[in-house]
């Protein structure tokens, strides 16, 4: 089964969309590398301080909490929620809370208490010496997608590419606002002691924490030079909540196409969940989540015209997933042969039809090829015979979409290094009569030899005679048209969404959705 989904993707290119628990299981190992990078220990010591209200002076205090944390959690489903909002929930799992009781400093035991909370979510610029700091196997991802672009454009400098990273703003949290319905702590705990708890997670969140935990990163192409047909140039995020599969969406523009005058209005477009429920919780498969590519982006402003371009065709037309290409060539004219004249009239029609499969990685293909031969001989005074020929050859075949992360020695998969490719295979019927109807004495005549040769068809049967009429269109669509489709790659090392922590995103099972958009399944490899 394939992802599939009723968003037409028209305002933006692209988009990569992740699933609440692909964010999650990339968040425990984000909380592993940051705690690692901080030198903490497994039991985190977080105590409050105490200020001197004359002097100003900050000192320790004895109030706090030691105890284990558990990586953080986010719902994309935030309840009367902002664009770009989540609910994260901090656990505390076992651990002592420090407090000043009657006694003096008392203690209460902590176990599993969970506090919930809203945050925003916000994007910043950074470079490669602070993402390095921030998230060194992010930087070390980042680094080795800019060295393959590089190796692909000798001429690229590392300026024309933009890192941002996408992290959970925590300044506007105010932990001492969660109540219990934004918590589940024993109802028997110390209030003074669930208090130091919440102060104490406020400084962490604020402190330590805020712009320094990330979700995710975006290496994209900048507008400084001319940038590739598939490489991001810009983004915006959007948290697109849905009952039965929520999920978090970069949403971008390819080749310095501009965002959306409106962006909220263009996110209100996305209703419908990017891939069906069945596909992320295991029921068929397991995904992490998707990069779609808008039929408008691949197919209508790319392959498209690409095709017109090699097929020379005039006309093209569309409705829905088929396209139909078609073009005419006639030529018409009169003779003087001394004893006769010969009139001529040959014609060859030719129709490519391409249509997208829906659910397959498939673009259908089917045409035919019309050829018409009419000459005739006559005298002054009368018709002494004639050669009247028409032949229809059929075509078929289908243009295959590929692409898999190939891996290296080690099985690991190489993101920066995957590419779409097209396998093309057209083949022709062979020509079938329509008309054939020789009369009078043109079968014998010198003259009508000579005038086929003028048209460069020659041929002892009607049937070769029709088939050389059509030897170039023929030549055209299977071998021209079909080399230069399995020659087009497509180079998706211009930009990269990087998980935080650790891990790569690998890509596979290019195929189309309902409204043609074509879909790559997202799978999250941990570090």
């Amino acid at each position: 089964m394939n992802s599939d989904s009723h968003n037409s993707l028209v305002q933006f290119d692209l988009c990569m969309c992740l699933s609440e628990d692909a964010i999650n299981t990339q968040l425990e190992t984000a909380w592993a590398s940051w705690k690692a990078r901080k030198k903490w220990d497994n039991k985190i010591s977080l105590f409050l301080t105490k200020v001197d209200k004359k002097t100003g002076v900050q000192t320790p205090s004895r109030e706090g909490i030691k105890s284990t944390i558990a990586p953080l959690k986010i719902s994309l489903n935030v309840p009367n929620g902002k664009f770009g909002q989540v609910l994260v929930t901090l656990t505390l799992d076992e651990g002592t809370v420090f407090y000043r009781g009657d006694d003096g400093i008392e203690e209460e035991t902590i176990e599993d208490w969970n506090f919930s909370f809203i945050a925003d979510l916000d994007k910043k610029p950074v470079d490669m010496e602070a993402l390095k700091k921030i998230d060194p196997s992010a930087f070390q991802e980042a680094n080795e997608l800019i060295d393959s672009a590089k190796e692909s454009k000798k001429d690229l400098s590392d300026s024309v590419f933009s890192i941002e990273y996408l992290f959970m703003k925590f300044t506007n949290v105010d932990t001492m606002l969660i109540d219990n319905r934004s918590s589940s702590i024993p109802k028997n705990a110390n209030e003074d002691a669930v208090i130091v708890a919440k102060r104490a997670i406020g400084n962490l969140l604020k402190g330590e924490m805020n712009d320094q935990f990330i979700l995710g990163t975006v290496v994209r192409r900048t507008s400084r030079k001319s940038t590739p047909t598939f490489a991001l140039t810009d983004f915006i995020f959007h948290v697109h909540t849905h009952p039965a599969v929520s999920t978090l969406d970069y949403l971008g523009m390819l080749s310095d196409n501009p965002l959306p005058n409106d962006i909220n209005a263009a996110r209100s477009l996305i209703t419908s969940p990017w891939i069906q429920p069945e596909l992320m919780n295991g029921e068929t498969q397991l995904l992490n989540g998707a990069m779609i590519i808008s039929k408008k982006s691949y197919f209508d402003f790319y392959l498209i015209p690409y095709i017109l371009k090699v097929l020379g065709a005039d006309n093209i037309s569309y409705e829905n997933l088929r396209y139909k290409f078609s073009d005419s060539k006639r030529n018409t004219g009169k003779q003087d042969l001394g004893l006769y004249f010969a009139s001529y009239d040959n014609e060859n029609k030719w129709e490519v039809n391409m249509e997208i499969v829906p659910g397959t990685n498939r673009i259908k293909i089917e045409g035919f090829i019309d050829t018409k031969l009419y000459l005739d001989l006559t005298t002054l005074s009368q018709d002494i015979g004639h050669l009247h020929l028409k032949g229809h050859n059929s075509l078929s075949g289908s243009i295959t979409i590929k692409g898999d992360t190939p891996v290296n020695g080690q099985r690991q998969p190489e993101p920066e290094k995957f590419n779409i490719q097209l396998d093309a295979d057209i083949n022709f019927k062979g020509v079938e009569m329509k008309e054939d109807n020789v009369s009078g004495l043109i079968e014998f005549s010198q003259a009508f030899e000579s005038v086929l040769k003028t048209l460069n068809i020659i041929g002892e049967t009607s049937v070769e005679r029709i088939r050389k009429g059509q030897a170039d269109m023929v030549k055209l669509i299977s071998d021209t048209l079909e080399a230069k489709l399995n020659n087009l790659k497509i180079e998706m090392n211009n930009h990269a969404f990087i998980p935080p922590g650790g891990g790569v995103f690998s890509y596979q099972n290019p195929h189309f959705s309902s409204t043609g958009n074509l879909y790559i399944d997202a799978i999250y490899h941990s570090a």
